[in-house]
């Protein structure tokens, strides 16, 4: 025996879908302007700079390596701050950041390696490797 589905129940169907992929799409990127600035031979008063600017498309939740000067590599992951009261995802993002050079160090940044910071706001950390060298990366997400 086959049973008929309704034309009311299958519109409602297809709208609940269409409702579930469309947030799952629009609030799973984010864009990422990146501001890299690197300062070599601090210890001996000869300051050289090197500038890169970037936008990088981010999914949240995955980690993306992101390829710098020098060798370097910039791996990031981003995360929603736990969800507000409101509908849609929160405004604070939850950033976990690490920077790797080509031989296998790690820079140590001045503060935590995980920050937050608000959609829109540009949050800076800094790096340092002895006292010769220092990396400062400026942050500001964005919803697609």
């Amino acid at each position: 025996m086959k049973t008929k589905l309704k034309p009311k129940f299958l519109l409602h169907l297809f709208l609940f879908i269409s409702s579930f992929l469309f947030s799952c799409l629009s609030f799973g990127s984010l864009t990422l302007n990146l501001g890299v600035v690197h300062k070599r031979g601090l210890d001996k008063s000869l300051t050289l700079v090197s500038e890169v600017y970037s936008r990088e498309e981010v999914t949240v939740g995955q980690r993306k390596s992101i390829s710098l000067n020098h060798g370097m590599v910039l791996t990031i992951k981003l995360n929603f701050l736990e969800p507000s009261e409101v509908y849609g995802p929160s405004k604070r993002i939850v950033v976990t950041a690490n920077l790797n050079l080509k031989s296998g160090e790690i820079f140590q940044p001045k503060s935590s390696e995980t920050f937050s910071v608000g959609l829109g706001e540009i949050k800076t950390v800094t790096y340092e490797k002895g006292k010769d060298q220092q990396i400062e990366i400026s942050i500001q997400p964005k919803i697609i």
